[in-house]
């Protein structure tokens, strides 16, 4: 669903784009509409937000493979909790590779932190960390990697997963090939892809990945 989602956003947009340039290709002249690009505007930005909302409900665990993933992440969210190395914790850093076994290189190549998350303007008391990254898959076979995979852990222990929302956003302004789009990571291709948490302002945050 949430792929279907994204594809309706980006047709939303394509809209947008036309309507801006060419108002008549969606509204003849024949229909009387005044102002035409501004009513293109209003119907985008409605649409637009419909289904970046419905994706982000949807991105939700729905299946068995999830839900074995948040009993996975509970056990990790407890662990982290028995082990006080508040003082020790690396905060992760550009240039920074993430353990991530025999399967993937994962390089952070920058790292930014926002007040408000780009594709609704949602915002709180913290702030969003967007990891920007470069993924290779190096095995000898096709393979699959998720936002679902990634947590974010604090010097005190707490455990942060991915925010939801922001996936579409990344999957809209990204130009190059997305590493998070739901295909597979051909053996030996580097693919970017941008993963953010809402954390507190205040604190140090290390990136890893699980399977």
């Amino acid at each position: 669903m949430e792929q279907i989602c994204i594809i309706l956003v980006c047709v939303v947009f394509l809209v947008f784009i036309i309507g801006m340039i060419k108002p008549n290709f969606f509204i003849p002249n024949q229909f009387k509409i005044k102002k035409q690009r501004g009513f293109i505007f209003l119907a985008c930005f409605v649409l637009f937000f419909v289904f970046a909302s419905i994706g982000a409900i949807n991105d939700a665990p729905l299946n068995k493979s999830v839900n074995k993933s948040q009993q996975e992440n509970s056990v990790i969210l407890h662990q982290s909790k028995s082990e006080p190395n508040t003082a020790s914790l690396n905060e992760t850093k550009p240039g920074d590779f993430i353990e991530a076994g025999s399967d993937f290189k994962i390089e952070v190549l920058k790292i930014k932190d926002k007040k408000r998350n780009a594709i609704i303007l949602e915002g709180g008391n913290g702030k969003y960390r967007y990891y920007y990254l470069k993924i290779t898959n190096v095995t000898k076979y096709p393979l699959d990697i998720s936002r679902d995979n990634f947590y974010v852990m604090s010097a005190d222990s707490a455990y942060y997963k991915h925010n939801h929302t922001q996936a579409i956003s990344d999957f809209i302004i990204s130009i190059n090939r997305d590493a998070f789009a739901g295909e597979a990571l051909p053996p030996n291709v580097p693919v970017k892809g941008v993963i953010a948490f809402e954390v507190p302002k205040e604190g140090k945050y290390k990136l890893q990945f699980k399977q």
